[in-house]
This record gives structure tokens, sequence and C-alpha cells, in this order.
């Protein structure tokens, strides 16, 4: 288990690196490509991950809590059960991303329009300011209530 807390990152290529199980509190990890990596369980609050394209990435159980994510590619990544609590998702790409179980309390940026296209269950936890109503067991609107 590497030890990279506050580590700089950014402009890295990452394809397919295995940094399950790391530190990255506060670390810099942006305009990086982690397309394909392995970044189970890391424990990443704090982080900087602007611009970073994750497409295909294992971030399940990831702590990403706090983290800044705008503008992040996160097409067909694995987020089930991550904590995003409280992370900026901004104009980042949740494009097939499996978002099940993920704990999106209190993220900032979150439209309907970026849901619509995730992955999400029952036990997805919505920000306050989206609503989810279930029309069958997978299908589900999303309500916007800022409008």
């Amino acid at each position: 288990r590497a030890d990279l807390r506050g580590a700089n990152l950014s402009k890295t290529n990452l394809i397919k690196a295995n940094l399950r199980e790391c530190a990255l509190y506060k670390a810099w990890v942006k305009n990086s490509d982690c397309s394909g990596a392995n970044l189970q369980n890391i424990k990443a609050s704090l982080s900087q991950w602007q611009d970073t394209v994750l497409i295909g990435a294992k971030l399940e159980g990831a702590d990403l809590s706090g983290a800044r994510l705008e503008g992040a590619n996160f097409e067909d990544a694995g987020l089930q059960t991550a904590n995003l609590n409280r992370s900026i998702l901004k104009g980042t790409n949740l494009n097939r991303a499996d978002l099940r179980g993920a704990n999106l309390r209190y993220v900032v940026g979150l439209t309907p329009g970026q849901l619509e296209v995730a992955q999400i269950d029952r036990k997805t936890l919505m920000p306050s300011y989206l609503k989810v109503k279930w029309t069958s067991e997978t299908a589900f609107e999303i309500l916007d209530e800022k409008k």
C-alpha cells in the first residue's frame, strides 16, 4: 500500500496502474490519464482530480470525499460504494459510471443530466437538491429541487 499523501501526480500517465488501497489524501492528480487504473479503496479525500481521465477505472469503495473532480471523465468507471460526499462534480462525465451504493450527499455541481447517464440504485445516497422517482426496479426520473 503506497503512501502518496500530498504527492503531485499531475499530468502523469497512470493508465492501468495498480494503486489499490493507496493513500492519496490531498494528492494532486490533475490532467492525468488513469484509464483502466485500479484505484479500489483508495483514501483520496481532499485530493485534486480536475480534468483527469478515469475511463474504465476501478474506484469501488474509494474515499473521494471533498475531492475536486471538475471536468474529470469517469465514463464506464466503477464507483460502487465510493464516498463522494462534499466532492465537486461540475462538468464531470458520468456516462455509464456505476454509482450503485455511492455516497453523493452534499456533492456540488451534480446535475440531473449527469445522473441520467450513470447507473444508480436505491442505495445510492443522493444530494438533497436532487430527488429520485423510481418508475420500476431499474428505471428512474431525476427531479431537480433547485428549479
